[in-house]
């Protein structure tokens, strides 16, 4: 399982969001065809999720500001990246059914990327894991695979 992540802040040209977009699908196609060797890297959309035409790897894209991630995996896969910003964190966790470990903000973003790693998913995982990333981000890896993502996961970061 690998995680793919890319810094496009000083990416030139359109607004964050837009870049955001582009990062990840440029992630996607680059590290298909240099890492996976896929000769088409072409996607369709599957069950409202993207997914390789003519190949059996899975990806996910997920972005926070101006981080984006794609992890990859032999298996169905979700990823969530959130920044740690302040927010009443409480209700949120309240209204979204959150049992949180802790009563902490960081917590919650475990929580609330936890959920979205599940949603992209969309089904129930059998591995799930919640790391630190530079400091402020939580990124949450779900997996339909019974794994240890922390002694699989390997975190690759990409300069254009």
């Amino acid at each position: 399982m690998d995680l793919y992540y890319i810094n496009c802040e000083n990416f030139e040209g359109d607004k964050l969001n837009k870049k955001q977009h582009n990062a990840g699908r440029y992630i996607v196609e680059y590290v298909a065809k240099n890492i996976y060797k896929i000769e088409n890297p072409e996607i369709i959309i599957e069950n409202e999720k993207p997914k390789f035409k003519f190949s059996n790897i899975k990806f996910s894209i997920s972005h926070s500001n101006c981080w984006v991630v794609v992890g990859f995996s032999e298996n169905e896969i979700g990823v969530d990246i959130e920044k740690i910003k302040q927010r009443d964190y409480k209700a949120l966790a309240e209204r979204m059914n959150f049992t949180l470990q802790e009563d902490s903000l960081e917590d919650f973003y475990r929580c609330w990327t936890i959920y979205e790693a599940e949603y992209k998913l969309q089904q129930k995982p059998k591995s799930v894991k919640t790391i630190d990333f530079m400091k402020e981000y939580k990124i949450s890896i779900a997996s339909v695979e019974t794994m240890d993502i922390e002694n699989h996961l390997k975190l690759i970061e990409l300069f254009f």
